[in-house]
């Protein structure tokens, strides 16, 4: 393996599950991605002690484990970590007309191969272990160089950062967001009882962990009823970076560009036509239809019928990033409005 995959390795071992002495790491991931599984297993065990264990996967089925030994003697497992390594490939451009394309709403295999299945809710089934998702891309990816920029900015100071930043959102008490543009004008309510979240997670321990490399992209629910205004985006429809307009009412999208392929999705189901989170991050706002966030619950409920009235449910997702790098206002119980950030650029 090249130095550039050593050094991702020691980076999710050392920065993103903070493997610790006792640590039972357990590894899943496609078998065309078995080679640097092996890399980070064999640095992990010199850092826990402990058997690591590699599932590989053919096709998302399990395949065999593999087990990888510490020099004896060896500790006892104390606590587990979970590592999913996601191979993420470019997208080809769909050929042809969409309309072409026969999609069934119900396969999810095809949709997922699209990104455009919502992450599940689980709920009741919350793992409770350090749990990263670890992307890895082809060899020539423009997707490595943003990847391997924050890890040489440093991963815990950047985290840091981005801790301050949702501790002190947390207790503004904001009511609304509000993104503006030349060609947006959104306002999203901020439901009560719901958070500011990054990747960042914390244990009932207080043991921290990042979640992927996205830890310093703030997200927060939508109101499902309560979103209003227009929003300029683009967004990969079937394979295809496309540009288009929605119009928010109540929180429904009443009104968007004449697009086959959007109005493909859109059928699939209503829920989708709703905004389910946002999420921000310096030069880059996102706006999610459909799937919401869990996470970002103050109290995550253990069946879905306990879900809040404002989140919103969907099995399918787009995510549509805003075409012009917006200002973000915050506005509190108060009626206070304040400049979050200008020109797509956060103050702090």
């Amino acid at each position: 393996m090249t130095e550039k995959y050593l050094k991702y390795a020691n980076s999710i071992i050392n920065d993103m599950l903070q493997l610790r002495l006792g640590d039972a790491l357990s590894i899943n991931v496609e078998e065309e991605d078995l080679e640097f599984a092996k890399l980070v297993a064999k640095l992990a065990i010199k850092v826990t002690d402990v058997t690591a264990k590699i599932v590989v996967l053919k096709n998302g089925k399990p395949k065999e484990v593999l087990d990888f030994e510490p020099e004896p003697p060896a500790h006892l497992a104390s606590s587990f970590a979970m590592l999913h390594i996601k191979h993420e490939k470019s997208l080809q451009a769909v050929t042809g007309h969409i309309l072409d394309l026969e999609i069934d709403q119900n396969d999810m295999s095809t949709l997922q191969k699209f990104g455009h299945l919502a992450e599940p809710l689980v709920l009741n089934r919350r793992i409770a272990v350090p749990w990263t998702i670890a992307k890895i891309y082809d060899e020539n990816d423009s997707r490595w160089d943003e990847l391997f920029s924050k890890i040489d900015l440093s991963i815990s100071n950047q985290a840091l950062s981005a801790k301050y930043r949702i501790d002190s959102l947390n207790s503004s008490e904001i009511c609304d967001v509000i993104l503006k543009s030349e060609d947006t004008s959104l306002s999203v309510a901020f439901p009560s009882n719901s958070l500011f979240v990054s990747g960042i997670q914390a244990l009932a321990n207080n043991r921290q962990f990042l979640t992927d490399y996205n830890f310093d992209e703030i997200s927060f629910i939508a109101d499902r009823t309560n979103v209003n205004g227009n929003a300029k985006v683009r967004a990969n429809l079937f394979g295809k970076e496309t540009s288009f307009e929605l119009v928010f009412e109540n929180g429904l999208i009443t009104n968007w560009s004449s697009n086959a392929m959007l109005d493909r999705l859109f059928s699939f189901d209503d829920n989708l036509r709703r905004l389910g989170y946002v999420s921000m991050k310096d030069n880059s706002f996102t706006l999610v239809l459909g799937g919401s966030l869990v996470d970002a619950l103050a109290f995550i409920p253990s069946d879905e019928e306990d879900l809040p009235e404002f989140f919103n449910t969907s099995l399918y997702c787009l995510k549509c990033t805003l075409v012009t790098k917006p200002d973000v206002y915050i506005t509190n119980n108060t009626g206070i409005t304040n400049l979050l950030a200008k020109n797509g650029v956060f103050f702090e």
